[in-house]
């Protein structure tokens, strides 16, 4: 896995990024407090233990590296704002909501980077640290870096050919296959030689199921209330750090698409969720 910079400089630039952005959309909350980012043997120097600082510490823990991919995990701990926990906390909760699962993948060399997070909690208060108090939070979190991945970035429907709407998907797959002609031969020892007659495309995606607008015209083909031959348009974004495109790294697949199978699943301490196959 190549790169300009190491696995802990990527994550550490990423964090600082995600977190200054955070504080630049609510400068309301955030104007007055200040930020010390830093990897566990860099932290901390005294001289900068002021009231409106907070501190994140990152710590790698274990990692899988497999063919090149890597599943870096994290700990994040944080100490919080002099005699107060309100700011630390928010900004942890709004990193754990904005960039965890479902935000976009970077890009960043020929990698592609996503990331999944717990929600923080606090692990201590009335920490004392000067004149004052101070807490102590805790999250962990886990960066997938991919070498040269072609990834499903998102799957948009496209609603009566203007209206773009992101579909929120947990697991999402596609499946080619065609029918073939074998021709057969009458020797014994003979191969058969194949000519591919049709194709046939699907996707399937997992979606929690909730009362939105995709889900509710997939209810209307189920019950009846819209043709069972409805097309359903999608564009399938595909994101690869080495494609070099009009639409920036990202190769974007049009498709009409008729509903064939939807499978509802609800278990206790779950959310309900549904499967949906469309095919070509």
């Amino acid at each position: 896995m190549d790169g300009s910079i190491n696995v802990s400089e990527k994550i550490l630039v990423i964090l600082k990024d995600e977190l200054q952005k955070i504080m630049n959309n609510d400068p309301a909350l955030y104007s007055n407090f200040h930020l010390v980012l830093s990897m566990e043997q860099q932290f901390v120097k005294k001289r900068e233990q002021a009231h409106n600082y907070i501190y994140i510490v990152i710590k790698l823990a274990e990692g899988v590296k497999d063919n090149g991919q890597l599943q870096q995990g994290v700990l994040i701990s944080a100490v919080g704002e002099n005699n107060a926990v309100e700011v630390a906390q928010r900004l942890l909760h709004e990193l754990s909501q904005t960039y965890s699962v479902n935000a976009a993948p970077i890009t960043m060399d020929n990698l592609i980077i996503k990331q999944a997070y717990s929600t923080p909690i606090v692990m201590q208060n009335f920490n004392q640290v000067n004149d004052g108090y101070r807490s102590l939070f805790y999250m962990s979190g886990t960066f997938f870096i991919g070498f040269n991945i072609d990834l499903i970035e998102e799957i948009n429907w496209i609603k009566n050919d203007e209206e773009s709407i992101r579909i929120p998907f947990i697991t999402a797959s596609t499946h080619y296959t065609a029918q073939i002609d074998p021709r057969s031969q009458y020797g014994s020892n003979d191969f058969t030689n194949t000519v591919a007659l049709i194709r046939t495309l699907s996707l399937n995606i997992n979606v929690y199921n909730t009362m939105d607008e995709f889900n509710t015209a997939v209810y209307n083909v189920v019950f009846g209330g819209s043709s069972v031959d409805t097309i359903f348009k999608f564009a399938i974004t595909y994101k690869n750090p080495n494609i070099t495109d009009s639409n920036g790294k990202k190769r974007i697949m049009e498709v009409g698409m008729r509903l064939v199978d939807v499978s509802d699943a609800q278990q206790l301490r779950a959310f309900p969720a549904r499967s949906l196959t469309f095919t070509k």
